[in-house]
């Protein structure tokens, strides 16, 4: 993913690798497979995540650690506690197989002793044998009669063919009922040599959840992927739909209130949780504050009835003290926040914010150094990008895949959503503003091309003309020039387009990788580009896309998925690269991508889907990975000079801050002694103020425009230019006054 054009001030010589770390506060979150809260003790809880091991609360969920020492296998698919000893957990992975803890989790070991498969999806205990436990696997049942010590197959003919997602013993007539994937519900008889199907009336075989509900009237309930929750009084002989209620029949895990049958909860995959408080004969959404409604498990304290923890997908943990009446967030220490964008507020120094897929938005106020989610509106989680309004504070904008564009705006922690012009449940991918007009915004999407706003995103037109690869992955606007607008697609490389959209034109002469994730500009030459693509690594135009070359000395990897260009050195360049799921680097080149260096002190190796450069801060870039938010304050801002002392280099800096309000400072370097003028014009070219005129000496110089011009008068917020002039040298740049 590429990032918008942020304006930064970064180091001009090359960073002391000791002193360059990586350090992460968060924000925090996970995708929550599994969830066990100890008998004795709602406090401690135990969580069991997707991509980050076993995490541990002893307060409730205020606070998590990862307890995975001696954990080889970090996909958590299901966690239990031994129901006679609740310092006894067990948690079964996908990849490593059966694990025993009997520390309340602060270490591991292994329990695989006559296992034919690592994949355990479920496990369950006969209660009225303390010793005795089955475990359910992608290989069939299993069984031990000695807390894990050994494994054996449960019968010959057993489900070896069937992939099981849930058991269930009920210790009243001494029966193991079977959910599997797709060939419903199997039982067998402790006395049984074989398994019998009982799927009489199940219209959905896709098990997820078996439940006992009462062993008075022998009620097994059982929840589905897409057909609801069903319920049998008779063994599973018959099934009958027990969904009343259930507006979403994508059913990941049901629970029951102990001691009372009519409290029930239901996890759903898109609609949070359900309650029935008649037994299941009625089902409501009970959702209150719960900003994620894509759920995987829930599970309700035996000690504290009223208490609950919900595990979402991406979204971590969120807790309910009041039987589901209302929900919190909690999640602080989770280390597995997939970040799939970070973005500075341009207008207020400190701000951050950072999308998740399935966490939603966080924002920072302190750079990084803590996290909160801000959701309240966004109807789903699944955050693909996020920018910043350049002029409008405190504004943002969001990309939800499969639900819109929402857009926050200062005051606020409540999102709108944008969708008129959208279709529906759009497939987004990337945003950006036009930096020159903040009214125009960009949308792209994997199968419908890309659409346009010229209204903050109240509507949206769709600007396909001449683009024959609707599959859009990045879009990246032109400083300076509003008409200027790069795209890369998934199959056919870069596309531009002269006239703001309205038509476009092929541009991808020299590439050889056409999958394009990341496209920057640099700003101060419009006519440079970065692409970042999946398996060609990175590629380099200076002729405004008419033609490509390959840059990739120094690239272990050539999947690359994000650029950031430092705009007041634009030798300067960073690069992200990895692989969904997989390993990659930071990187970062001197000399305008002909050479790269890994700049990973402090980071294992990781996906890195988005880079960000600090518009406040002298040397802050940020990275997202799939465990947060990464930041690297790099220390050695010193200008290298020559021997004799004098600087190398001839150069006028970006102002910073930018944008500002209501001052801002322009830094420019000389080699030597010159004659020169810094002169302020607004968009029309009319001039608004000289801040220097004379003569200057080699070295370092500063000026402040505190936004007024030549009579004194409080200048309009918006985009203005500033130009140094002297008989060998000229430049000029952009800044923004925000008010």
């Amino acid at each position: 993913m590429r990032r918008v054009w942020i304006l930064g001030l970064l180091c001009l010589g090359t960073a002391t690798a000791e002193n360059n770390v990586w350090i992460s506060n968060g924000p925090y979150s996970g995708d929550v497979k599994t969830i066990a809260i100890d008998y004795a003790n709602p406090s401690i809880v135990y969580a069991g995540l997707l991509d980050g091991g076993v995490y541990k609360t002893n307060d409730g969920g205020q606070n998590w650690s990862p307890i995975n020492q001696g954990l080889l296998d970090q996909t958590v698919q299901v966690i239990r506690i031994d129901p006679s000893a609740n310092q006894i957990v067990y948690a079964g992975t996908r990849n490593g197989g059966f694990y025993k803890s009997v520390d309340g989790g602060m270490s591991w070991k292994e329990a695989n002793s006559g296992l034919t498969t690592i994949n355990i999806r479920a496990i369950a205990f006969d209660e009225s044998s303390a010793q005795r436990m089955y475990l359910g696997s992608d290989y069939g049942v299993f069984h031990s009669s000695n807390g894990g010590v050994e494994w054996t197959a449960v019968s010959a003919d057993s489900l070896t063919s069937w992939d099981i997602t849930s058991l269930l013993y009920t210790p009243y007539d001494s029966t193991l009922y079977a959910g599997t994937a797709a060939a419903g519900v199997f039982r067998r008889h402790v006395k049984d040599t074989a398994w019998h199907a009982v799927t009489m009336g199940l219209s959905n075989l896709k098990i997820t959840d078996l439940m006992s509900k009462s062993e008075t009237t022998k009620e097994i309930l059982v929840a589905t992927y897409g057909g609801g929750i069903f319920r049998t009084t008779n063994r599973g002989d018959s099934w009958q739909l027990f969904s009343n209620g259930l507006a979403n029949k994508y059913i990941n895990d049901v629970s029951m209130e102990p001691g009372n049958p009519s409290i029930l909860y239901a996890a759903s995959d898109g609609k949070g949780i359900y309650k029935s408080t008649n037994g299941g004969f009625l089902w409501a959404e009970s959702n209150a504050n719960l900003a994620n409604t894509y759920l995987r498990c829930v599970d309700v304290s035996r000690t504290q009835p009223k208490v609950l923890f919900v595990g979402s997908l991406g979204g971590g943990v969120y807790r309910s003290v009041l039987e589901a009446t209302q929900w919190q967030w909690m999640s602080q220490g989770m280390r597995n926040a997939d970040v799939t964008i970070v973005v500075a507020d341009p207008t207020r120094k400190d701000v951050f914010y950072a999308g998740l897929d399935g966490g939603g938005v966080f924002r920072s106020t302190d750079s990084g150094s803590s996290w909160q989610p801000i959701n309240t509106g966004l109807r789903t989680l699944a955050v693909q990008d996020l920018v910043a309004d350049p002029v409008n504070s405190g504004v943002v904008y969001a990309a939800v895949w499969k639900s819109g564009v929402y857009k926050l705006v200062s005051g606020s922690d409540s999102w709108t959503k944008l969708e008129t012009g959208l279709p529906n449940q759009p497939d987004l991918r990337e945003l950006a503003i036009d930096p020159s007009n903040a009214n125009t915004i960009y949308a792209t999407t994997s199968s419908s091309g890309i659409f346009k706003s010229v209204n903050q995103g109240i509507s949206w037109t769709a600007v396909n003309n001449g683009l024959t690869d609707l599959d859009v992955r990045c879009v990246v606007t032109v400083p300076y020039n509003s008409n200027m607008v790069y795209i890369g697609t998934m199959k056919s490389g870069v596309w531009k387009s002269s006239n703001g959209g309205n038509n476009w034109f092929q541009a991808s002469y020299g590439l050889t990788a056409m999958e394009v994730r990341s496209l920057v500009v640099d700003p101060s030459n419009p006519q440079t580009l970065y692409a970042g693509t999946t398996g060609g690594g990175i590629f380099k135009s200076t002729d405004g896309a008419s033609s490509w070359q390959p840059c990739n000395i120094g690239l272990a990897e050539l999947s690359i998925r994000s650029l950031a260009v430092d705009p007041t050195q634009s030798s300067v360049v960073y690069a992200g690269s990895g692989v969904m799921g997989g390993t990659g680097t930071v990187y970062k080149s001197l000399d305008g991508g002909q050479v790269w260096q890994p700049l990973m002190n402090g980071l294992v190796p990781t996906y890195i889907p988005c880079l960000a450069l600090d518009p406040f801060s002298s040397a802050t870039v940020f990275c997202g990975t799939a465990n947060g938010v990464y930041r690297m304050t790099q220390v050695n801002t010193a200008v290298r000079r020559s021997a004799s002392g004098q600087p190398v280099f001839f150069e006028m800096q970006q102002n910073y801050p930018n944008p500002f309000n209501p001052t801002t400072a322009i830094v420019f370097t000389l080699n030597r002694p010159a004659d020169l003028s810094l002169v302020i014009y607004d968009l029309l070219g009319n001039q608004i103020k000289t801040l220097l005129s004379g003569r200057f000496p080699a070295g370092r110089h500063t000026a402040v425009w505190d936004g007024r011009d030549e009579d004194g008068r409080s200048v309009a917020a918006g985009v203005y230019f500033y130009r140094l002039v002297s008989s060998e040298f000229s430049a000029t740049r952009s800044m923004i006054l925000a008010k």
